[in-house]
């Protein structure tokens, strides 16, 4: 038995016998009969042991010829189904779209990135006609675009929007080329949305760039390096007054619109565009067609245009910024002169206290000759001691960041010695575009002098008038003693009733000067009848009761600061309209008639009469009391228990 080293060393040998054997047999290319040589078979019958060994040996070796022969098959089968499945998976998956057209447009094949590109399974495709996919416009167009592919068996292209599942179409580039026999197309189908909204966008963009251009309230102009208009645009038209057909081909020069001596300005700048450096802006004055001038001011810009070096210039009409200017050169020399001539002393002063500015009027109010003068001299030297103390005061409260008043008095020294008092009003404000303050002054010296004369004058007519009411209360006490002191008790309870009610000084200062004086029109009635000791007649009451009205009479022609003949003739009314001279009712009785009838009945009951003994306060505060809100004006009876009650007042 042969071991497995052995049969391996004879099937080596055995092979390489083969392979010798091959490449003679290929070389010799003799026919064959089922692989022997066909002697061989002939003689087959006469064949010696020997020679059966030998043909053995080639039937031997041309069995692994076949086997060798068997193993290439297949390993050519292999790479054949190899390459095959890499070209379908280059033509599935290429990033082109590939389909094969008849010719009435129908899909035979279809690869996955044309499916993709439609939006629906491969399978779904076959047999459905391309021109369902191609938007409703376009339709005629790409019907004409594939018959031209069948009729010119040459490649065409075509660009399209497809209609998709999407809910934005689909713009494809087709190159489609017939096959021999003319029968079928095939076409490369590519998507090129993405550039055509690129190509979009840039027509938008140009289409904005354009507006902009055409209807920029600038004059924009684009000139070549000579000078000459390529283009402009409305308002280029507008400002010069040429059309723009008249513009292209012209230039400044040509078409006369800057002035002589201003070309030389403009060729400078022009130098430096063709130096690549954009310019101003600088001001012009363009001649306009119509011989008008308008000031403008101009900026260039260098800029690449049609593979080019060209200028961007834009002119912008400063007329209106010239007058507006010019109005506000005017409005600050107006406003400076104003300053200068102010009859009030103007000074600007910095957040340190520094003087930046003094008018005329405030160097007379100092005496100084000007403004270094009175920079020059200590601020302690131009304050009277006290108006110092308080300007330390607020300089401090300023460093501080507390508030003070912006109104406020102050006295200086003149360069001459004299105080003079000064009114002073201080504000915030920009001066030069930096906040510091203004004070303006105004001397009051004057007015302060007059003031405290008008107020000695004042005075004194006070008095006269205090000492004539009281001479006019003591003329009424005199012809009727019994009721003597009457109505300075009056006064004095009516007084402090009208301060429980928390009414203004003034007014009860009117009710003091009233209440004094609210029986003076008793000068009338005879002094009989005032100090009579038993009952009235009727006709004695009603005189009596003229005293009112009799009052107001004497008492009108005086020309008081306050309502005293109107408190005097009511000061007998009640609410209800009992109450006379004329039976008014609440709303038509003064408050301070009010109070004097309130105060007058109290002191009255309370004090002594002719007629009977004094019924005391008590018995006064229950009359009231009990006609609150009736006849007697129901804050005044409360005020007046009030008084007595809670307060202890006592008649006088």
């Amino acid at each position: 038995m042969k071991n497995d080293k052995d049969k391996l060393a004879e099937a080596a040998e055995l092979r390489r016998l083969t392979e010798e054997r091959l490449r003679e047999k290929r070389k010799s290319q003799r026919s064959e009969v089922g692989g022997l040589p066909a002697i061989t078979l002939a003689k087959a019958g006469q064949r010696t042991k020997e020679e059966t060994q030998r043909l053995l040996h080639e039937l031997q070796v041309h069995q692994v010829e076949l086997e060798m022969q068997n193993e290439e098959l297949r390993q050519a089968q292999a790479e054949m189904e190899a390459g095959l499945e890499r070209y379908t998976d280059l033509h599935n998956f290429a990033p082109v779209g590939c389909f094969s057209l008849d010719r009435n447009g129908a899909i035979s094949q279809v690869n996955l990135t044309g499916a993709s590109l439609l939006g629906i399974e491969r399978s779904r495709l076959v047999n459905r006609r391309f021109g369902l996919f191609v938007s409703d416009e376009s339709r005629p167009a790409f019907n004409a675009f594939l018959k031209k592919v069948f009729e010119n068996q040459a490649k065409e292209t075509y660009e399209v929007a497809l209609r998709t599942d999407g809910n934005e179409p689909v713009w494809v580039h087709i190159e489609a080329t017939a096959s021999e026999d003319g029968q079928a197309c095939r076409a490369a189908v590519v998507d090129i949305t993405e550039r055509k909204r690129a190509e979009e966008e840039l027509r938008k963009s140009e289409e904005r760039f354009k507006l902009i251009f055409e209807y920029a309230p600038d004059a924009y102009y684009l000139n070549d390096l000579k000078g000459n208009f390529i283009d402009g645009n409305k308002a280029a038209e507008k400002t010069t007054g040429y059309k723009r057909e008249e513009l292209i081909g012209g230039s400044f020069l040509k078409l006369n619109l800057l002035p002589l001596d201003q070309l030389p300005k403009a060729a400078k700048l022009l130098a430096n565009n063709a130096m690549g450096r954009p310019t101003g802006p600088d001001e012009f004055i363009l001649n306009r067609k119509s011989g008008d001038k308008v000031p403008v001011e101009i900026s260039t810009h260098p800029v690449k245009f049609e593979n080019r070096t060209v200028v961007l210039g834009i002119a912008r009409d400063i007329t209106e910024r010239m007058r507006t200017e010019e109005a506000r050169r005017q409005a600050e020399e107006n406003f400076r002169r104003s300053m200068n001539e102010s009859p009030l002393g103007i000074r600007i002063v910095s957040a340190k206290g520094e003087t930046l500015y003094a008018n005329r009027a405030i160097l007379d109010i100092y005496g100084y000759k000007d403004i270094e003068e009175l920079k020059s001299t200590p601020v302690k030297n131009r304050y009277t001691p006290e108006s110092y103390a308080e300007y330390q005061s607020r300089k401090k409260k300023r460093m501080n960041g507390e508030d003070y008043s912006s109104e406020y008095e102050i006295s200086i020294i003149r360069k001459t010695g004299e105080n003079r008092r000064l009114r002073v009003f201080r504000k915030e404000i920009l001066w030069n575009g930096q906040k510091q303050f203004q004070a303006i002054y105004q001397d009051i010296t004057d007015r302060k002098r007059a003031e405290e004369q008008l107020q000695k004058s004042l005075q004194q007519t006070k008095k006269v008038l205090e000492e004539v009411v009281w001479t006019l209360s003591l003329i009424v006490e005199k012809r009727d003693p019994y009721t003597a002191g009457h109505q300075c008790r009056v006064a004095e309870l009516a007084c402090a009733i009208a301060g429980e009610l928390n009414l203004p000084e003034v007014q009860i200062e009117g009710i003091r000067v009233a209440g004094l004086i609210h029986d003076i029109g008793k000068m009338n009635v005879p002094a009989e009848i005032l100090s009579k000791t038993g009952r009235l007649s009727e006709a004695e009451f009603n005189l009596i009761r003229t005293h009112a009205q009799v009052g107001k009479e004497i008492l009108e022609s005086i020309d008081f600061p306050w309502p005293v003949a109107q408190i005097v003739h009511q000061h007998h009314e009640r609410l209800n309209g009992t109450g006379y001279p004329h039976g008014l009712s609440a709303e038509k009785i003064i408050l301070e008639a009010k109070i004097i009838a309130v105060a007058d009945v109290v002191e009255a009951m309370a004090s002594h009469r002719p007629y009977r003994p004094a019924l005391g306060v008590e018995k006064a505060l229950e009359e009231i009391s009990s006609q609150r809100d009736l006849l007697y004006d129901l804050q005044v009876v409360d005020g007046c228990r009030e008084l007595f009650g809670k307060k202890g007042y006592k008649l006088a």
